[in-house]
């Protein structure tokens, strides 16, 4: 299995919004090459989660470690274009892919039967998101490989976030 860690989140453009989240396209794609993945996120309980949950059933995607929360929006990135179509990016802060947990059925994914995990920057933009991820990749099998995606994006990233990062993978 791959196991892909991060937000999933909707891009929301000047006339339209779409699902996605650097680890969510990977696992994603990834999927529809007939990889086996689990995909790790977060999104609130509110109404763009549930649609998100909607949208991925309805693609076969499993959803199964995909947490709900009570307190935290789902993540949301506004998108503006110049006159030139060159965006912008507003991520909004405080959301639920900040809050991924640790759980049980998390540490049951770390063993031999996951070769690889894909992780990138953003969702270890709070504390909280950055021990999370952190444990996981500490806790891994020996044998799983990691893949650290180096998206950074301003204020969004630390110099301990990504040494830590860099030092975890393969």
């Amino acid at each position: 299995m791959i196991l892909a860690i991060g937000e999933i989140l909707y891009d929301v453009f000047p006339d339209y919004r779409r699902i996605g989240g650097a680890p969510f396209n990977v696992a994603f794609h990834l999927k529809n090459l007939g990889e086996p993945v689990g995909f790790i996120s977060r999104i609130g309980r509110d109404t763009d989660g549930d649609e998100i949950i909607k949208r991925l059933k309805q693609y076969e995607f499993s959803v199964e470690y995909i947490q709900l929360d009570e307190r935290h929006c789902t993540g949301k990135v506004m998108v503006d274009l110049d006159r030139k179509g060159i965006p912008s990016f507003n991520i909004l802060p405080d959301v639920a892919y900040d809050y991924i947990e640790f759980n049980p059925a998390i540490e049951s994914l770390l063993d031999e039967n996951t070769r690889l995990i894909y992780f990138g920057t953003l969702a270890q933009r709070s504390e909280y998101g950055f021990k999370t991820i952190q444990r996981i990749l500490s806790q891994r099998d020996s044998s799983t490989k990691c893949l650290y995606d180096v998206n950074l994006r301003p204020g969004c990233f630390t110099g301990t976030v990504v040494t830590a990062s860099l030092n975890q993978s393969d």
